[in-house]
């Protein structure tokens, strides 16, 4: 019996866990360095982080995409930089993010772009 209440409870919270992700579907906009234009287009699926993003390298595909709660994560390859970590977090149409280019941390904020 007691075995069934635990169970029970772990999957109500974590059902209710994942249901926290933020939204934070649609497309951002952004300076990086207060000057380079990056936009990113995203769709999370529960905790996956999936789309594209926009620089003046082009386009690139998000690899590696998390969301928990509020807290996102992601990869991009770019042919001028390689490979570039972002990290950051949802905070209602802002999206404050950071990514460490060459030792140099960098932090910068996007706006959800409304339809």
């Amino acid at each position: 019996m007691k075995k069934n209440i635990v169970l029970t409870f772990i999957l109500v919270t974590s059902v209710f866990a994942s249901s926290y992700a933020a939204d934070v579907d649609g497309k951002w906009k952004g300076l990086i360095a207060d000057q380079y234009e990056f936009a990113i287009d995203v769709k999370a699926g529960g905790e996956v982080l999936t789309g594209t993003a926009t620089s003046a390298s082009g386009e690139m595909k998000i690899l590696d995409g998390l969301i928990k709660g509020n807290e996102i994560s992601f990869k991009i390859v770019s042919p001028n930089y390689g490979e570039l970590t972002y990290k950051g977090k949802v905070e209602g149409d802002t999206l404050v993010l950071s990514l460490d280019l060459g030792g140099q941390p960098i932090s910068f904020k996007m706006t959800r772009v409304k339809p």
